[in-house]
């Protein structure tokens, strides 16, 4: 199953929430100042920020359009606007794998303002959030798997602050293979620096991803970003 969840993760990933408002964007940048979209693409993540045994392929085609759609539903579920309408630059990594279990994405998007920034994490905060991921997820799940889609459970990960703010989530996904019960582990992180939202996805099969990888990865984007 891990292998066919490179999808749904970019699904449940590439926006964070809504957008809106006024603000600076990229219209005046002063000397050496990078615009909105060089920082999202720079700040993702590259194969170069991972151990030698991990592999980058490119993300499936048609991702992007389910992407959008999967982040219009849940931006509307957490009473936010669409993801488009405050966003002035979206990037997505490659799809990360180690060992047929691990895998890694993430993705970054420039927001209009630090107030709409701010507003999308006061969001991704509230109980009604936790209720929509887990409808997104299942949706998804159910899209690509409409005659195995695991059980799934979600709930809040502690993690320490990365950037501004950090809102996490940890997902399980219970299912059958071969007989005998398999258990994914789905970690979904959230940052904000600033008006730059960032987020990634960590997979790992029976046990959690591995910690100390999972935080110096993202500490590799919030230095980027």
């Amino acid at each position: 199953m891990t292998r066919r969840l490179t999808a749904v993760l970019l699904l449940v990933l590439l926006v964070a929430c809504g957008g809106g408002g006024d603000g600076p964007g990229d219209d005046v940048l002063g000397p050496g100042e990078r615009d909105d979209q060089a920082v999202a693409e720079e700040a993702n993540l590259r194969l170069s920020d991972f151990p030698d045994e991990w592999r980058a392929d490119p993300v499936p085609a048609g991702a992007e359009d389910a992407t959008a759609a999967s982040g219009r539903t849940f931006a509307a579920c957490v009473g936010r606007p669409p993801p488009e309408e405050g966003r002035t630059a979206l990037a997505g990594s490659e799809d990360f794998s180690s060992r047929e279990t691990r895998r890694v994405s993430s993705s970054a998007q420039m927001v209009e303002s630090v107030e709409a920034a701010v507003a999308d994490f006061e969001a991704l905060r509230t109980d009604r959030a936790l209720q929509c991921r887990k409808a997104q997820i299942d949706a998804e799940f159910l899209r690509q798997l409409p005659e195995s889609a695991p059980e799934t459970l979600i709930e809040r990960l502690d993690l320490p602050q990365f950037g501004d703010e950090t809102v996490a989530f940890r997902v399980q996904a219970m299912s059958l293979a071969g007989g005998s019960a398999v258990r994914t582990y789905i970690d979904l992180v959230f940052v904000r620096k600033g008006r730059a939202q960032l987020s990634a996805s960590f997979i790992d099969r029976n046990t959690p991803f591995p910690a100390e990888l999972q935080r110096s990865l993202l500490q590799r984007m919030v230095g980027r970003a």
